[in-house]
């Protein structure tokens, strides 16, 4: 963070040090958009089932259903 590659228009060194502070104090993961990724090979067919139990899955069409 000191060495500005992450934020690197953002120059004022106290912003800096909140910023930083903040983001050291968020209480969960931060995921990675790899992380997202591999997560969503998971998650998917769990959406897939739950769209089929509430009648939102199409098995002919593979897809979701449209609104009338």
């Amino acid at each position: 963070m000191e060495s500005g590659l992450l934020f690197p228009l953002l120059v004022n060194t106290c912003t800096r040090a909140e910023l930083l502070e903040t983001l050291l104090n968020i209480p969960c993961l931060i995921p990675t958009i790899e992380t997202l990724l591999d997560n969503l090979l998971y998650l998917k067919p769990c959406a897939g089932v739950m769209k089929g139990l509430l009648g939102f899955y199409d098995a002919e069409e593979g897809d979701i259903e449209s609104s009338p």
